[in-house]
């Protein structure tokens, strides 16, 4: 059977009926009607795994992308970290002695 030759506006309903029907139920259907039905569930099941990948894919590229983003702010953090205590030592070398943090009073 050609899937043109079922009505694009009856393949949900087919699907719906498809998915919600047992095997027994579906081996009493006549022929045309049945293969009907499991074309259109099976057309209906690929676009839902499709959506699906797609969606997978989306969250991955969110998900490395915020990873990527957090662990380049942590290197920069760090490395200013890294500045801020070089600034620091600089300025403490520049004061008097017995005047610094560890040079006492």
């Amino acid at each position: 059977m050609k899937v043109t030759k079922i009505p694009p506006n009856r393949l949900p309903a087919l699907a719906k009926n498809g998915l919600g029907s047992k095997a027994p139920n579906l081996e009493r259907t006549p022929e045309p009607k049945r293969t009907a039905m499991l074309t259109a569930v099976v057309r209906h099941l690929e676009a839902a795994v499709d959506d699906a990948l797609d969606l997978f894919t989306l969250l991955m590229q969110v998900k490395l992308i915020s990873a990527a983003k957090t662990k380049t702010r942590r290197c920069d953090h760090q490395q200013g970290s890294g500045r801020l205590f070089q600034d620091l030592v600089l300025a403490l070398n520049g004061l008097p002695r017995g005047r610094g943090v560890a040079g006492g009073a």
